[in-house]
């Protein structure tokens, strides 16, 4: 009983958010919510979203979107809702061998599979940067189904297991999960490259494959390798600890055939020996 009354306490409790819009905090929305809501939840109650379907999302201090799923008792009270900049609405300019090429007028050159000449989409922007700061993003849908099967998309071949995340546009993050297929993955592990979406089921398996006729695997290509990773890392750690450990042994000092030169002010020779018990020895004159 006294369970369900803790539970029943924690779902009226209320909570103030206040929302300001990016682009004009002049415009901002104070309302209270439960505190078992949800982010996305409390933007679309906020009434300070456009009207024409631009994706906003809740910005952390660095312009990124925070998780719509985060429920709202874990974020800030205060906070600025505006687009993240890594979505952009661009018109094909350019295409060769299914790569689409666009210019935005603050990202530069972006590179996006699939894209037509005049085609208009809403885009992805992903993390990884070309030659001549090119950039590379992929299409998605703000509606119904995000991504379809035939799509394509630009990816980094997982660097452990076989899995990928594409954007969510609901959720404002990359957390569709999709499987990463390929012959042999180990040999491509890090590799950007584009890949058609094979099959997409939003409640169940999702799965992408390299298209190596479009960006082809360089002969030169060093895939990541996430065990070796790690291996690496556990010998450095256990060097460092070693030679802590090391540097905290008492040195011994032996001289040898010492003979005083004057005794007031204490200067005399010898061969001397130092070093660490179980280990080499040193000698010097």
């Amino acid at each position: 009983m006294f369970g369900n009354q803790r539970e029943n306490a924690r779902k009226n409790k209320t909570r103030s958010v206040c929302f300001r819009l990016q682009s004009n905090q002049d415009v901002e929305s104070n309302f209270e919510v439960n505190s078992t809501c949800l982010l996305g939840e409390a933007i679309e109650r906020s009434g300070i979203k456009p009207r024409d379907g631009s994706l906003i999302y809740a910005l952390d201090n660095n312009g990124t979107p925070l998780d719509n799923h985060l429920p709202i008792s874990s974020v800030p009270n205060n906070l600025l809702l505006g687009p993240s900049d890594k979505i952009s609405q661009v018109w094909g300019e350019k295409w060769a061998n299914n790569l689409g090429e666009v210019n935005d007028f603050s990202k530069g050159c972006i590179v996006v599979p699939g894209l037509e000449i005049g085609e208009y989409s809403t885009i992805f922007i992903v993390s990884r940067k070309g030659k001549n700061k090119l950039n590379y993003g992929y299409k998605f849908s703000q509606f119904g189904d995000h991504y379809s099967k035939g799509n394509l998309v630009y990816v980094k071949a997982p660097i452990s297991d076989d899995s990928v995340y594409l954007f969510n546009p609901k959720s404002g993050v990359e957390d569709i999960k999709f499987q990463y297929i390929h012959d042999d993955i180990d040999k491509i592990r890090g590799f950007w490259g584009c890949c058609e979406i094979i099959s997409y089921n939003p409640e169940g398996r999702s799965q992408v494959r390299l298209r190596e006729d479009i960006t082809p695997v360089p002969k030169t290509f060093k895939p990541i390798n996430s065990n070796n990773q790690t291996t690496k890392a556990l010998r450095q750690v256990k060097q460092i600890s070693a030679s802590l450990q090391k540097s905290k042994k008492k040195r011994k000092l032996k001289i040898k055939n010492y003979q005083s030169i004057n005794d007031e002010l204490m200067i005399g020779q010898g061969d001397i020996r130092y070093g660490f018990g179980q280990g080499k020895m040193r000698d010097e004159k």
